[in-house]
């Protein structure tokens, strides 16, 4: 059997949307030391640092959404509540108001854990990522600093502040 460059892009497409979302995982559990190495993975397989920042700003306005999401009083969100009543209870209940439905599309697991990701860290702490992503962006587009150092200080500044109460 022949493979074709439409079965290469397919692969290599794959592979950095997996890579992709072991950087987002690795940020989330904020481990700082992987998440360095998959950025600079990224980047030496070709990835642009402006890709790589797109990402971050996606996962952190998610996280932003579901943590706004979590904080209203109707339904109410129980921290730590099994996937199973997060699908039969909560889901359901957060659809029928019908806002966000974007976001509340896709597999009903993903949603549990990026829920519970969200949990994690408070809006105020999220607002001040984004805050720090869009200067890192303005850095990359219009100064001499090296992308590589760019979202080094970016991930360590993030990743070095204390968690926020919730």
């Amino acid at each position: 059997e022949t493979i074709s460059v439409q079965d290469l892009e397919d692969m290599v497409g794959r592979t950095r949307e997996d890579a992709l979302f072991e950087l987002t995982d690795a940020f989330g559990k904020r481990q700082g030391a992987r998440t360095l190495v998959l950025a600079h993975r990224l980047q030496d397989n070709g990835m642009h640092a402006l890709q790589i920042l797109a990402t971050m700003r996606n996962y952190l306005r998610k996280l932003m959404v579901f943590r706004s999401i979590q904080l209203q009083p109707d339904p109410v969100y129980r921290a730590g509540m099994s996937a199973g009543q997060f699908q039969r209870e909560y889901l359901p209940a957060l659809k029928k108001r019908e806002e966000w439905t974007d976001m509340l599309k896709g597999h009903p697991y993903a949603l549990f854990m990026s829920f519970a990701k969200a949990q994690d860290f408070s809006c105020t702490v999220l607002k001040n990522w984004l805050e720090l992503l869009l200067q890192a962006e303005f850095r990359l587009k219009g100064s001499p600093l090296s992308a590589d150092l760019v979202l080094d200080e970016l991930f360590l500044t993030m990743l070095a502040a204390k968690r926020q109460e919730r």
